[in-house]
């Protein structure tokens, strides 16, 4: 059977976020943390969400940069959201598993299970074994278009100590290090969480 047939992914409902904007929010951990209380979060069918209007699925987006160089890749066709096949990107990232879950009590504790998310994703996704930092910016929010008004992204920046990265999966294509300006150049080829994050890095100096 088909993975995404199966799978219980972690979303949260809409009506906590209807008074978010869309683009880029900034917050810290524990402005996220309040964010997402438990009430408002369920693992729930991916198959079923990705049409769901009443949650956004959360996705832990990370962008791995040295220096003046950022990762970009292009998302091929062996990746499982097809709609976003053959842009460029400069997140890696996917879902959030019920197995990558962190739980105190009765109580998932969010900022854990997301950076736990976070590194599953990063290693399945490419080998780099130099990161010396990891920073969390806020959200990302795209509503125009069909993949962002079902997801919502948590947007990091890690540091590596190296600008040498491989690519862990045929779905992530053309992996390497790319210099800022380069990549300014080919942001109408890139998807708009990836265009949105870029934009926040240069603004914020990051």
């Amino acid at each position: 059977m088909n993975k995404v047939n199966t799978e219980l992914i972690l979303c949260c409902s809409n009506s906590r976020l209807d008074n978010l904007n869309g683009g880029f929010t900034k917050l810290v951990d524990k402005e996220l943390a309040e964010l997402f209380e438990r009430k408002y979060l369920w693992f729930g069918p991916r198959v079923i969400l990705e049409n769901d209007s009443k949650y956004k699925q959360i996705i832990p987006y990370i962008v791995i940069k040295h220096k003046e160089r950022i990762v970009l890749y292009k998302r091929a066709k062996h990746g499982e959201e097809r709609r976003l096949h053959n842009h460029y990107s400069i997140g890696l990232g996917g879902h959030i598993q019920i197995s990558d879950a962190e739980f105190y009590k009765d109580n998932i504790r969010f900022i854990q299970t997301l950076e736990k998310a976070a590194n599953r994703e990063v290693a399945e996704e490419s080998i780099i074994n130099t990161i010396i930092d990891k920073k969390f910016l806020g959200l990302i929010i795209d509503n125009t278009n069909d993949v962002g008004r079902h997801h919502i992204g948590i947007l990091y920046v890690w540091e590596s100590e190296k600008p040498v990265i491989i690519s862990g999966e045929k779905a992530v294509a053309d992996c390497k290090f790319v210099a800022v300006k380069s990549i300014i150049e080919q942001t109408a080829l890139m998807e708009s969480w990836s265009q949105i994050a870029l934009n926040t890095i240069i603004k914020e100096n990051i």
